[in-house]
């Protein structure tokens, strides 16, 4: 009888097991750099740039680059306190 205990335990632990599932987050963002990455490539013209008293010379492909890098930490930024809000929310 032990056996069967066993065998249907094993069955059980074998159906249970978790499925692949595709990270479409992930997907979606290594798309979207692949097209800020070409679009800013194509860009590599000198733009000039106004720092509050300061006029500078510098390539559009770092003003690109720059300002989707500070989009990217703001987001993460913003979900970072959600998430920790919901965190003691639940606890």
């Amino acid at each position: 009888m032990t056996d069967n205990k066993e065998v249907s335990t094993l069955e059980k632990s074998v159906e249970t097991k978790p499925e692949k599932k595709t990270n479409w987050q992930m997907i979606i963002s290594l798309i979207l750099l692949g097209i800020v990455l070409a679009f800013a490539l194509v860009n590599t013209q000198n733009v000039t740039v106004n720092f509050l008293f300061k006029r500078q010379e510098v390539p559009l492909i770092l003003v690109i680059l720059l300002s989707m890098l500070l989009g990217a930490l703001i987001s993460w930024f913003a979900g970072w306190r959600q998430r920790t809000k919901r965190k003691k929310k639940n606890k």
